[in-house]
This record gives C-alpha cells, structure tokens and sequence, in this order.
C-alpha cells in the first residue's frame, strides 16, 4: 500500500508481487514490483515497470485492497522476465485453480502484442490448445509407426465399448490385450465438466480391467522411447508376452 501511495495514480502491484498477491505457489516474499503509468525515479526497494501505452482496464483490477494486475496481464508479466518452466508452472496453476481461462490469457496477449515475453506466451497458449500437436491422421501414423517399432499390431482406432451404461469411444485399442491408448490434448480436458467425466471414464475402464495409457502430443513428439518402454511394461505385466503380439 505505501508503495502505491508513494508511486501515485495509475500505479498497481504487477508481475511476480502481483503473483504472491493473487497465491501463485512458486512467488512469496520477495521485492514489491509495480507497474507505472509514467516515467519515475528510482527507487532503492521497489522494482518499477513503465507500461506504454498504460494498462487496458480490463488487465487491472483489485485483491485486498490493492491495485494489481489481472491474472491472465500477471501471467503475461511473469512470461517477460521468468524462465519458461517457472511461467509454464504458474499457467497450470492458474488454469487448474479456475482463477482465468485460455480465452481470457489469449485475449490479454492480444492486447499486449509487440511486448517482450508474447512470442513465448503465444506459443504456449498453441501448446495448450493443442495446436502444436499432429492433426488426427498424423496423430494416427504416429501411434501406428511406434506400435510398428515394438513389433506390435495396429491397434483398433474408435473402437466402441459400454461402460458404466455410457457408450464410449477408445482412441486405440491393442487387439489381444487389455491396453487403451488414449492420445490427450489439454483443451479436450480443460473444463471441470469435461474433467470429471474424464475421470469417470478411467475409472470404468480399469474397474473393467482395461488398463489406459494416456498419450499427450507433446510425448509422442519429444519422448517416443519413454512411451514405448511404458508399453512394454504394460504389455508384459498383464500376461502378456511381445512375442505372442508380434506382428508377421
């Protein structure tokens, strides 16, 4: 508060201050940040940022009691001057908590196009939405040319099951094997709705004895060989020799 009063009209709490006003877990104590209006002297205990042009209101608001940026313009702040791991950390919480949304961050990166730490932040935003990821024939050849590497038939794509009186579709079914890949994307699952059936799904499925390995995009691209040795392990801990599965 006296940092505020001290910087005047228009200053509010931002960047990694603002993420230890609004609970990000990975900021605590640490030196008050503010962002300013106007160009202002120095000051020895405060950290101050010059926004040209000045904050949209949409990007400021209040938490107790004070001036502080919004959470998607926080993250926004965090993206400019953290590492990427630390800022990855923060959207998950900050999605995760429900405290903002993909919409709401990408249309504060909209608002603030051109400043430092965006081009990170728009990327991450395609991560999440999936936009990074192979379309769903390439998602398709991928899961088919590592299952091909283990010596591994080509699962069944969509096959159709009834669990717990619900229809539901299986991304890839091994055939002779009680092993499900599903291949996620983190927008299919970034609601609570859609989350809790998620989870009501799984939990069907093992209750059934199918046994779900979940493949993001990002793992199929950076990670084959730690899928593949998970698959092993699946396929051999349920009884199930690689040589009785071996493809001709």
């Amino acid at each position: 508060m006296g940092a505020l009063l001290w910087a005047g009209r228009g200053a509010v709490v931002s960047h990694r201050a603002a993420a230890a006003l609004w609970g990000f877990s990975r900021y605590g104590e640490g030196p008050v940040e503010l962002t300013v209006g106007t160009h202002m002297r120095a000051h020895a205990r405060l950290v101050l940022h010059w926004a040209s042009p000045p904050l949209a209101h949409l990007d400021v608001t209040r938490r107790e009691g004070l001036g502080v940026t919004s959470v998607p313009r926080t993250l926004l702040d965090l993206s400019a001057i953290d590492p990427e791991a630390r800022v990855r950390a923060a959207v998950d919480q900050a999605l995760s908590r429900r405290w903002t949304t993909l919409d709401h961050v990408g249309e504060a990166l909209e608002r603030a196009q051109g400043r430092r730490g965006t081009a990170f932040m728009n990327a991450l935003l395609t991560s999440y939405r999936g936009g990074d990821g192979p379309s769903e024939s390439e998602l398709e050849s991928r899961v088919y040319e590592l299952l091909e590497a283990e010596g591994l038939p080509r699962p069944v794509r969509q096959r159709e099951v009834v669990v717990g009186g619900r229809l539901r579709r299986l991304d890839f079914h091994l055939p002779g094997t009680p092993i499900v890949i599903e291949a996620d994307g983190y927008a299919a699952h970034s609601s609570l709705d859609v989350f809790e059936d998620d989870r009501r799904r799984n939990n069907a499925l093992a209750a059934r004895g199918l046994i779900v390995l979940h493949w993001t995009w990002v793992a199929l691209r950076d990670r084959p060989d730690e899928l593949a040795a998970e698959l092993r392990c699946a396929v051999e801990r349920h009884g199930a020799s690689l040589a009785l599965y071996r493809a001709p």
